[in-house]
């Protein structure tokens, strides 16, 4: 038992000396030029991102391309502890979706539209919304299927 124990300790341990040593050479992904190279605490409040760290404990992140098909976030927190994890092309997807409706909002508040034009807008920001809601669904379904069937 102990010994399966460490072979999987082990195991672990590789993966994550394989990963930090992809990230060496990497280059820095930009998900959006609306936020840069670098993705402070601010910017994470104002867009709600990243719910999976404490707002309170992040101070900052950046995505690194490893290679065609892996992303990877390194975020730095507060206290100085850097935390890896691979992020998914669907993940890099719903990132964009919310920085474009995020932007859409402020515009909208910003502009001085009739009350009649500002309906429409409205409705059409609530349908975007709504779509966004749904992928993210689907995707959380596609991802349950996939791990029944593992």
């Amino acid at each position: 038992m102990k010994t399966q124990i460490g072979i999987i300790l082990l195991l672990i341990l590789v993966n994550t000396d394989e990963l930090f040593a992809r990230i060496d050479t990497s280059q820095i992904y930009v998900v959006s030029e609306k936020v840069g190279e670098t993705i402070d605490s601010l910017e994470k409040s104002k867009y709600r991102l990243f719910p999976y760290y404490s707002t309170e404990k992040f101070k900052s992140a950046q995505f690194f391309q490893v290679n065609d098909s892996l992303i990877v976030l390194k975020t730095t927190m507060k206290d100085g502890s850097v935390e890896e994890r691979e992020i998914t092309q669907e993940e890099i997807s719903m990132i964009r979706l919310i920085l474009g409706h995020k932007k859409e909002r402020l515009e909208y508040k910003k502009s001085k539209k009739s009350r009649a034009d500002r309906k429409g807008t409205v409705k059409g920001i609530v349908f975007s919304i709504g779509v966004v809601f749904t992928t993210i669904s689907f995707v959380v379904i596609i991802n349950d299927l996939k791990g029944q069937l593992e």
